[in-house]
């Protein structure tokens, strides 16, 4: 994960402790977004520079994730 995201998940977090149920909903729908979109990028970088083990894994990640982002990396 990289700073920028850490950072931002960081700043979050104090906000699941807040009275307001929707403030802490919208907190946590944010830090699940914030970890998925570095989770797919982290599974990209597998993809093109990991051994054949980690390839294999990031194909069956990006199988998983689905939608239209993840269709030219499968085809790559």
């Amino acid at each position: 994960m990289n700073e920028s995201i850490r950072q931002r998940i960081d700043s979050l977090i104090p906000l699941l402790k807040d009275p307001d149920p929707e403030v802490r909903t919208m907190a946590a729908h944010a830090i699940e977004h914030l970890e998925a979109s570095s989770d797919i990028n982290e599974t990209l970088q597998a993809l093109k520079t990991g051994n054949m083990g980690s390839r294999i894994s990031a194909i069956y990640a990006l199988g998983e994730i689905g939608g239209e982002k993840v269709i030219a990396p499968l085809v790559y």
